[in-house]
């Protein structure tokens, strides 16, 4: 058994959300992309009472869509913007929005350090703004399989111990965290 003081989820589940409750354990929780119109255009309202629908939950950060792509991306951050605003309101202004973008948003993989977020940069104002980071969902054993000899199979593994990066500033990569200052994109969980 090992111990654990964050989860995601990628569904807002009630019952795993009302056994969360209470525990001690933070919750990285997701609006589900059907969600987007109403929390775009319904204000703080809908915001809020997605919010107060888990009183009892300790949010690390709500995700709010997931790979959100077609006409839905004009969505997105009106989305993210009425739930900061909702969390705000509700003195959980702690708690950081963010989204969750696809791997295929990224243009170049190797070396990490290169990385480039390519489709999402309308989102990119919101998360400096509210120094929220942006989450990825990257798996780097594709990564690999489809570029090999380009990396070395412990970046995949998450083993790595020396820092991936190409020289010149860009996107560093070590641990899970990446920071695109450099490119005015603040910083990045993967």
């Amino acid at each position: 058994f090992l111990p654990f003081t964050v989860v995601r989820l990628y569904a807002p589940d009630s019952a795993a959300l009302a056994a969360l409750g209470g525990t001690g354990i933070r919750v990285v929780g997701r609006a589900p992309n059907y969600d987007l119109p109403a929390l775009a255009h319904g204000g703080t309202a809908a915001a809020a009472a997605w919010i107060q629908a888990y009183p009892t939950v300790l949010f690390r950060f709500v995700v709010v869509g997931n790979e959100v792509a077609g006409a839905d991306t004009q969505l997105l951050v009106p989305a993210m913007e009425n739930v900061h605003a909702a969390l705000a309101a509700a003195s959980l202004g702690h708690i950081k929005v963010t989204t969750s973008i696809s791997e295929a948003t990224i243009g170049i993989h190797i070396p990490p350090s290169a990385s480039e977020v390519v489709h999402e940069r309308y989102v990119i104002p919101f998360l400096e703004r509210t120094h929220a980071p942006l989450l990825a969902n990257l798996y780097p054993y594709f990564i690999i399989y489809n570029n090999s000899g380009g990396m070395d199979i412990s970046f995949a593994l998450f083993t790595a111990s020396e820092r991936a990066a190409a020289g010149g500033g860009g996107v560093r990569a070590r641990g899970g965290r990446r920071s695109g200052g450099a490119r005015g994109a603040g910083d990045v969980d993967t």
